[in-house]
């Protein structure tokens, strides 16, 4: 019995250091999705480092977004009653691109998240896909067009 009860309390510590905080700063890798839990009803206020230019938002039915009057670094985050899925924000500053999921919770509520610094930036993808003709990258270029990752000349192809 005590052993079991030892292992509920490991399980519940760690489920609850799991959960976010509900006024938290965070350092923002700009290659990944950051997650913002919001309680439905409840506002929510994202500080970011920079003044902000642009906000779009998946879906604008379930999350009101606007940018603070009083500070242009400041979003206010109004999640419906009604969400019952996870939608996403892209917020443009005049200095970077910041993309968060904002998912509804019963159980956590984020009620401050300031963005504290930032690093990175997305990604390459790496992908075996096909990339349509586009032009020569510079006009002292021989390179018309991307193949399967591969650089192909135009003298190679004949010169399309």
């Amino acid at each position: 019995m005590r052993i079991l009860l030892l292992i509920l309390g490991v399980l519940l510590s760690i489920h609850a250091s799991a959960a976010p905080k509900r006024i938290s700063s965070i350092i923002k890798d700009l290659g990944k999705v950051e997650k913002v839990y919001l309680y439905p009803g409840l506002i929510s206020v994202i500080e970011f480092p920079h003044p902000l230019l642009e906000v779009r938002i998946g879906n604008p039915k379930a999350l009101k977004v606007e940018i603070s009057q009083v500070s242009s670094r400041e979003l206010t985050l109004h999640l419906s009653g009604l969400a019952a899925k996870a939608t996403n924000l892209i917020v443009r500053s005049n200095q970077k691109l910041y993309v968060f999921d904002i998912v509804p919770s019963r159980v956590s509520h984020q009620d401050f998240v300031q963005v504290k610094s930032f690093y990175g930036g997305p990604e390459r993808s790496v992908s075996d896909g096909v990339l349509l003709e586009r032009g020569r990258i510079s006009p002292s270029s021989g390179i018309d067009r991307v193949v399967k990752g591969k650089l192909i000349e135009s003298e190679t192809l004949g010169g399309f």
